[in-house]
């Protein structure tokens, strides 16, 4: 059972009570559980803390749609709609207000940050906020990148490839410019989790 668009495609997943919505390359999967109702389901957002791509909101309804269109009654449940996008100006409030200490020589911060995209290893598309860039040593290139959905901070290749999120300012800043104390990447459950990795390991 298959549902499609000009750019989507909503079917029923191999996994049992799941549902998979795919634009493009993306793939996102949403979880659903029966009730004692007939044909009557409820629909599970991905956990609020986890990070969700930017089609989120819109392949979360489109997927709503597609089960009520078969006859089915939906339930939402698990989370709320993700917050408003910060401006630019609250954007490098919040970073600013994560600086507690004098950055390393080799972090060189973007002010005012920069909203940019980025894909990770699965084709999906990011949309973040640039937020410093390391200027020297053999990585140089590798950005520190912040979601203001989620309130993480991440890593991006030089490539623009986002790597994954590794928590706060602190953390993330210590991922790139102190390998050997560097935190490891917040866990990400949702379906196009990115593989876990050293921010500054060398891509094939």
């Amino acid at each position: 059972m298959t549902a499609s668009a000009t750019s989507f495609t909503i079917a029923f997943g191999k996994v049992a009570r799941t549902i998979e919505y795919r634009e493009g390359t993306d793939c996102i999967i949403f979880a659903f559980d029966v009730t004692e109702e007939e044909r009557s389901l409820v629909l599970e957002h991905h956990a609020m803390h986890a990070p969700r791509p930017p089609n989120y909101d819109q392949a979360f309804a489109c997927t709503k749609q597609f089960l009520k269109l078969r006859g089915y009654k939906v339930e939402a449940a698990g989370g709320a709609h993700l917050p408003a996008p910060l401006t630019e100006e609250e954007a490098g409030g919040f970073i600013r207000g994560q600086i507690h200490r004098s950055l390393p020589p080799s972090i060189q911060l973007v002010a005012p940050p920069v909203r940019a995209s980025f894909r990770d290893d699965h084709g999906s598309q990011w949309n973040l906020w640039l937020t410093a860039e390391l200027k020297s040593g053999p990585h140089r290139g590798h950005k520190l990148v912040f979601d203001d959905q989620t309130k993480q901070f991440g890593v991006a290749s030089d490539a623009n490839v986002f790597l994954g999120f590794w928590g706060s300012f602190s953390q993330t800043i210590e991922a790139l410019v102190a390998p050997g104390k560097r935190a490891k990447p917040a866990a990400s459950p949702h379906a196009i989790a990115m593989r876990r990795r050293d921010p500054t390991a060398d891509r094939s």
